[in-house]
């Protein structure tokens, strides 16, 4: 990972481990440049063979951004805002992966598929349903994260492999992260909140380093 994303990644982990009412405020100057520094560090890098996937991706990480922002708010508010966010953002994905996608007649497509969609028909209906009001925006929510996922696994086999992996581990580490969010606002005892959205951080920065370095890799395919 690069440094300057290392040093946040490590402050706003450590802050929303320490919980406390100033660490909450702190952590309004550094969640916020999660995204941005991760952004920084791809436009560092020169663009090869695949620019339109890079160009989308830097737009999901600025969408990711908003979305970090408005869930400082630990309100319905809040909620809604980032929720409509991050889903830009997977849409965002959506379209960078797609630009590099397999064709889905190809061998080996419902093997690759059939887990993300056995985890969606399972885990989304179960969390639409203690969402009260917000059903309707989490099983919509849920679907996109799910067709991320989906896409991740279908990049072009003409890419590099390293590349492949990561963005296929980023996507999922991501669902993780979302199923997390979606426990401890939903299912978990309020005294799990802390370890929660600790795990839920974690497995966050975790997910877009991994996607952003295996965009990267693809990227870097002509040097």
């Amino acid at each position: 990972m690069p440094v300057p994303y290392v040093v946040v990644s490590a402050a706003d982990l450590a802050l929303t481990a320490f919980g406390s009412g100033r660490a909450r405020r702190l952590r309004w100057l550094t969640k916020p440049l999660l995204m941005p520094t991760l952004a920084w560090w791809m436009r560092t890098h020169r663009r090869h063979s695949y620019g339109t996937m890079m160009r989308r991706t830097q737009a999901a990480l600025g969408l990711s951004a908003v979305g970090d922002v408005a869930l400082l708010r630990d309100d319905d508010a809040g909620f809604l805002r980032g929720l409509g966010a991050f889903l830009a953002a997977h849409v965002a994905y959506v379209s960078a992966f797609s630009a590099r996608r397999r064709p889905w007649g190809s061998p080996g497509t419902a093997r690759r598929v059939a887990p993300v969609v056995a985890v969606w028909a399972t885990a989304v209906p179960a969390l639409a349903a203690r969402a009260g009001r917000l059903r309707v925006p989490v099983a919509l929510y849920g679907t996109a994260i799910a067709l991320m996922q989906v896409t991740a696994l279908m990049l072009d086999d003409r890419m590099p492999a390293r590349g492949r992996t990561r963005v296929a581990l980023g996507a999922a580490c991501f669902m993780l992260s979302d199923a997390l969010i979606g426990a401890r606002r939903f299912l978990l005892p309020a005294r799990y909140g802390r370890a929660a959205d600790v795990g839920v951080m974690a497995t966050y920065v975790t997910a877009q380093w991994l996607i952003a370095d295996g965009v990267v890799r693809a990227s870097e395919r002509g040097r």
